[in-house]
C-alpha cells in the first residue's frame, strides 16, 4: 500500500515539472518575438523620422509639398512636381523596407488605397507654410518589410 502512494507522489511531481518546461519554453519564444518586433519598430521609426525631417528642414522640398494639389499618391508623385521628395524617400528608405507616400490636405483622411502587407509602419508630417505660401499639407509615410 505505502509503494502505491510514493508512485502517485512522483507521478504528480513529474507532471508539475513537465508544465514547468512547457511553460518556460514558450515564455522564452514569445519574449525573443516581441523583442524582434520592437527591433524592427525602432528601425524603422528612426528611419521615417531621418526621411521626413529632412523634407522639413530643405526648403525646395516643402515647396514642392506646398504646391502640390493633394491628394497626391506615391504612383503620381513624379509626375505632379514632387520627383525631388521621391528621390528623397527612395534614398532615405533602407534594403529592407518598402516606403510609400502620399500628400493630403490637413482635414482629409490620409491613408493608402491598396495595401496587402499586415505590418504597416506610419508617421505623418506636417507642412504648413514656407515664407511666400501658407497651404497646409500633411505627408504620410507608410513604411512596411519587404
Amino acid at each position: 500500500m505505502v509503494l502505491k502512494n510514493k508512485r502517485g507522489w512522483i507521478r504528480i511531481v513529474e507532471v508539475f515539472i513537465s508544465i514547468f518546461l512547457i511553460t518556460g519554453v514558450l515564455v522564452i519564444v514569445i519574449d525573443a518575438r516581441i523583442s524582434e518586433e520592437r527591433d524592427i519598430f525602432l528601425e524603422v521609426y528612426d528611419m521615417q523620422v531621418s526621411i521626413l525631417s529632412s523634407i522639413q528642414l530643405n526648403d525646395t522640398l516643402r515647396e514642392d509639398v506646398l504646391l502640390s494639389n493633394p491628394p497626391v499618391s506615391w504612383e503620381n508623385f513624379q509626375t505632379s512636381g514632387l520627383s525631388l521628395v521621391y528621390d528623397r524617400i527612395v534614398l532615405g528608405t533602407s534594403n529592407d523596407f518598402i516606403c510609400q507616400a502620399k500628400v493630403c490636405f490637413l482635414d482629409d483622411l490620409c491613408v493608402l488605397d491598396d495595401i496587402e502587407n499586415e505590418d504597416v509602419y506610419v508617421q505623418s508630417l506636417v507642412i504648413s507654410s514656407n515664407l511666400d505660401v501658407y497651404s497646409p499639407r500633411q505627408l504620410n509615410l507608410f513604411c512596411f518589410l519587404k
